[in-house]
């Protein structure tokens, strides 16, 4: 069994996400899902 002599919580060890990095993150995600639904459309209309 460990035993801590100064436990840190999770939050105090792990740094919150600057909003530069989410805003980053959601737009690549957003970005490829629309790169996703275009070739999708693609494929289905010219698919023999």
């Amino acid at each position: 069994m460990l035993s801590f002599s100064r436990p840190v919580s999770l939050r105090d060890r792990i740094p919150a996400p600057s909003g530069a990095a989410i805003a980053t993150t959601a737009a690549v995600g957003v970005s490829a899902l629309a790169a996703g639904a275009v070739s999708y459309a693609l494929l289905r209309r010219f698919a023999l």
